[in-house]
């Protein structure tokens, strides 16, 4: 890149285990990611590559930036990214997973409801519980928009989310 060009702006995770393991895979490509004035500086480098400018932010401030355009790569979660990007695979390229970061997100009932095992069982369920009590089944999560998109492809559609 040349003297004038524009930084190229990398994210990357700005603390706990998502920053060590950032850290670690870019060390393992040969890349130390350096911040400019020690631990609490939200801005860096690499020092192998002239002209990327790093980013330490949260994960999900980190999938805001790009989605927004203002950073070109990023270290985040892909659970993150689906969530709050509805349009994600039209907008972002999601390049490779990196072998760490793991989230399972699953849908669970209570113990009491052993007549559920299945998706098409909860459907049943609510469905059972919206002509009881004249109110949809309740699920609570902090994926909204992965919440919605799961149970529609499984085909419950009687709840409501809170």
């Amino acid at each position: 890149m040349g003297e004038n060009a524009p930084a190229l702006v990398l994210c990357v995770p700005s603390k706990g285990r998502l920053q060590e393991n950032a850290h670690a895979f870019f060390a393992r490509a040969g890349l130390d990611v350096m911040q400019a004035r020690g631990a609490r500086d939200y801005r860096g480098r690499l020092v192998q590559v002239p002209g990327v400018e790093v980013a330490f932010l949260s994960a999900s401030e980190i999938v805001s930036q790009l989605a927004a355009g203002t950073a070109h790569l990023g270290v985040t979660g892909e659970d993150l990214v689906r969530e709050s990007v509805p349009d994600a695979d039209a907008r972002l390229t999601l390049l490779t997973p990196l072998g760490f970061g793991h989230a399972n997100v699953v849908v669970a009932v209570p113990q009491a409801w052993i007549d559920v095992s299945t998706m098409a069982d909860l459907e049943d369920v609510a469905g059972a519980y919206h002509a009881r009590r004249g109110e949809r089944m309740r699920v609570a999560t902090k994926y909204i928009n992965l919440t919605r998109r799961f149970f529609a492809e499984a085909g419950v559609s009687d709840y409501r989310i809170v």
